[in-house]
Order: structure tokens, then sequence, then C-alpha cells
């Protein structure tokens, strides 16, 4: 019995297996001619190929910066100081040309180094200028972002102060004096030399600008938003106060965007 219950089970399953390739032979033709989806490599080829690498946007952005410094280098001062490089644009005394000599942007050894600021001509234009408001009452030429200054050397390091200065024809001459440390500190000083006959009262200021609209990636990590320190006191904005009009902590009016996630310049105004 056991031998033909077996020899049975054996000419059902033959026949199972045979009568299935007879009767649905269609179903399994065209299931076995369908071609595998190739549309998922084509996208990732072309994406890869258009969308350009971390390393490649870094690398592009500083090849601009350096350009946007390069077309006015006829009128500009070096920096050359143990952790910083670059250079100051005597066309409106404007410091928008600084990067980082310790610190690359990635891991990579051929990485850029880390620009802080950039030439307002670039994409990412970051830079610092300084000038003087006059009171409502004053008539009295001023220096703005198409003055010459003159420069009293050719570079600026951390043993030697640099002083710029522009006279503006009716008696007044302004000076800005620059020093850097051997780390990041730059300390400015503004003066204006008198040789009028009458009082003047004038207002110095420095400002810090951003050109550009900054990603923000929405972390809870890392402040991002313009800060100042004020008296001691540290004020953190947000750009939506920015964007909206409000009014930033402690009634803190702020020039622009301060650059407030990443590297920071810190400046002594004297």
């Amino acid at each position: 019995m056991d031998t033909r219950r077996l020899i049975l089970a054996t000419l059902l399953s033959a026949a199972v297996l045979f009568g299935f390739e007879y009767f649905f032979p269609q179903a399994q033709q065209q299931t076995a001619s369908v071609p595998p989806p190739a549309v998922t490599q084509s996208v990732d080829k072309s994406s890869t190929a258009a969308a350009p690498s971390a390393d490649g946007k870094a690398e592009a952005e500083h090849a601009d910066a350096q350009e946007a410094a390069a077309n006015d280098a006829t009128a500009r001062v070096a920096i050359n100081a143990p952790a910083v490089m670059g250079s100051i644009n005597l066309r409106g005394a404007r410091l928008d040309d600084l990067l980082l000599k310790q610190y690359r942007e990635t891991v990579k050894p051929d990485s850029p180094d880390v620009r802080v600021l950039s030439p307002v001509a670039s994409d990412r234009a970051d830079f610092v200028d300084f000038g003087w408001r006059a009171a409502p009452d004053t008539q009295v030429r001023l220096p703005d972002s198409q003055s010459l200054w003159q420069a009293s050397g050719t570079t600026l390091d951390d043993k030697h102060p640099l002083t710029l200065s522009w006279d503006n024809g009716q008696g007044l001459t302004f000076e800005v004096q620059i020093a850097v440390d051997q780390d990041f500190m730059f300390t400015l000083t503004q003066r204006v030399h008198n040789a009028t006959a009458q009082a003047v009262t004038l207002y110095p200021f420095y400002r810090v600008n951003r050109g550009y609209t900054p990603e923000e990636t929405g972390g809870m990590l890392v402040h991002e938003g313009p800060i100042s320190v004020v008296d001691g006191r540290l004020n953190e904005g947000s750009y939506k106060s920015v964007r909206t009009g409000g009014t930033p902590p402690d009634d803190i009016s702020w020039s622009h965007q301060a650059r407030a996630a990443g590297p920071v310049l810190p400046i002594n105004i004297g």
C-alpha cells in the first residue's frame, strides 16, 4: 500500500506541474518577458551629473570671490597675518576679502580655505565697511562707497597696523586705523582731523553687510540670525525679524544680516 501511495502522489504532482504549464502558458510567458525597469538607473545618472557636489559648489564660490577681488586689485592692500589672509578694498574702505589660514571647507587636504568675507561683486557678498554720519544741520562732504582711500602701507599684519585716510577737500581728513592680532581679532580706530576754524559734529559707524539670503537649516543646535554683544550683553536676533522689520532684542538696530551660523569675525571699535 505504501508503495502505491507514493507512486500515486508522484503522478499527481507531475500532473499538476504539466497541467499548469499547459493551461497557463501565456501568463507565464508574459510575466517572464517583462523587462526590468531601467528608469531608476537613468534618473540616478542624470541627477548625479546635473547636481554639483558640495566640494564643487564651495570651490566655485571660492573662485568667484577671488575673481571679484582680483578685478579691483589696483585699489587694494594685502592682509597677511598668522591666522588670516586677504585684502582691503581702498575703494570705499571695505574689508571684503578674508580667509582663515588654518581652517578648510572640508576634510580634504586640497579643500579651499574657509572664506569669511567676500567682495560685493561676488555671489555671496560679505563685507565690513566704515563711515561717518553728520548732524542734520551740518553741511559736510563725507566719504562713501566710491571714495578712494590712501593707505599708509602695502600690507597689514599682526605687527604693523595700517591707516587709511581720505581728504574731503574742505579741511577734514578722515582716518581709519586697522590692526589685527595673531588670531582673528581686528581693532578699528576712527579719527577725523579738523583743519577748519569751525567745530563739526560727526558720528562714526561700521557695518557688517551680507548681500545674499543664507540657507537656513532650521536646526536647534546652531543660532541662525544676526548677533551682537553690546555693553557685555549677547543679543541674538532671527532672520524672520529682519525680513518682517521687527525690532531685535534690547532695541538693537541691525544694519544688515550679520553672519551667525559660521565663523564670526570679532572686531573692536576704538
